[in-house]
């Protein structure tokens, strides 16, 4: 099963709202760690565009009388992390499930941008979705166990989609879908019946001497 976290986004320091949303969109979407942009996707949004989308949409709800919070205590962005181990998935499948992941935990309340980063032994996955709903009419309700929630879709979509490279194991380690990172069997060393009879016999040439 994937590590998976969530957690919310504020201003630090004396860092923007700007600022903050920007680099946290662009670190999700970073192309040398999704492979030029390719293992990106988003919802309710652009990824050209991210940031200033989710900037525009906390500005409305500020206008439609949605309560202001000093900067320390407003919340942003909420960040969703889902870690695999290596060799478990392929990239384009933990894209396919993290946006799953997006999409099942928001209830497509929230627009989000996913980046699936290689840049490490193993895949792992950014989500940011805007703390705001998309029709600015509120913000989303993070209750204390969340964590929990976003842990049980992870696990049930990792459960349908794993299924298929455990069916690609029984095909054997050739299979082209086989990126299950299945371990090597320990081979016993059997040692040579040749070289055997021979140690064996200098061994009692050199007892006799």
């Amino acid at each position: 099963m994937a590590v998976t976290n969530i957690t919310p986004i504020h201003c630090s320091g004396n860092r923007s709202a700007n600022t903050t949303i920007n680099d946290c969109v662009n670190y999700a979407l970073n192309e040398f760690k999704t492979e030029n942009g390719k293992l990106t996707c988003s919802y309710g949004c652009d990824t050209q565009t991210a940031a200033e989308q989710f900037l525009f949409t906390k500005e409305q709800y500020h206008e439609n009388g949605g309560v202001k919070l000093n900067k320390k205590s407003d919340i942003l962005l909420y960040h969703m992390y889902q870690s695999f181990k290596p060799g478990e998935i392929d990239p384009e499948k933990a894209l396919e499930m993290s946006n799953e992941l997006a999409m099942g935990f928001t209830g497509g309340n929230h627009a989000f941008v996913v980046g699936v980063h290689t840049d490490r032994e193993h895949v792992h996955c950014h989500i940011y979705f805007s703390a705001v709903k998309m029709g600015s009419d509120g913000k989303f309700h993070n209750p204390w166990n969340s964590y929990k929630d976003v842990r049980d879709i992870s696990d049930k979509s990792c459960l349908e989609h794993l299924h298929q490279f455990n069916q690609c194991r029984q095909a054997g380690e050739n299979h082209p879908l086989l990126l299950c990172g299945l371990k090597k069997k320990k081979r016993k060393k059997i040692f040579p019946q040749a070289g055997f009879f021979i140690f064996v016999i200098c061994l009692f040439g050199w007892i006799r001497s």
